[in-house]
């Protein structure tokens, strides 16, 4: 099993990736929105799971204040994502001047994120926590995500 900073730097980079896309995609009302979804879904999945099973782990860190204040940055940083995310969801003008400033300020929030995260938050997690601990924090990152798509899926079927 790997550890949670490998399957965060993954994930990380394929979020970077299609918010690149998402911002490079301009003409295409349809393709945009395609790319938006898949970011979406996938975002959605990844912040609940790092909130259970990292930003938690960083606020139990009494001893280090820097490692309690990371965990509850990424909390605040996920709740601007999903916020832009509410945003660009609820306007179909995909191809507007306004919808792509929403998405390249989303682009440039998750690249501050991911650098962050993969810098700072990475090494308190190396620092507070061994490999034995990190992989069985991947594991819970796993059932989280898996955990977090049956809810979703529920209400998407109960709508």
């Amino acid at each position: 099993m790997p550890e949670i900073t490998d399957l965060l730097r993954q994930e990380h980079d394929e979020a970077l990736t299609l918010a690149d896309r998402l911002c490079r995609e301009e003409e295409d009302a349809k393709a945009r929105r395609e790319i938006f979804h898949q970011l979406k879904d996938a975002l959605t999945l990844h912040s609940r799971a790092e909130e259970a099973a990292v930003y938690e782990a960083l606020k139990g860190c009494k001893d280090d204040d820097e490692a309690v204040k990371m965990g509850h940055e990424g909390y605040v940083e996920h709740s601007l994502v999903d916020y832009l995310f509410e945003k660009l969801t609820r306007s179909s003008a995909t191809t507007s001047p306004s919808w792509g400033a929403h998405a390249m300020v989303l682009k440039e929030l998750l690249e501050h994120h991911v650098e962050e995260e993969q810098g700072e938050a990475f090494d308190l997690l190396e620092k507070h926590f061994d490999a034995a601990a990190r992989e069985k924090m991947a594991q819970a990152f796993l059932a989280a995500k898996d955990s977090a798509a049956s809810s979703a899926k529920s209400s998407r079927s109960a709508a």
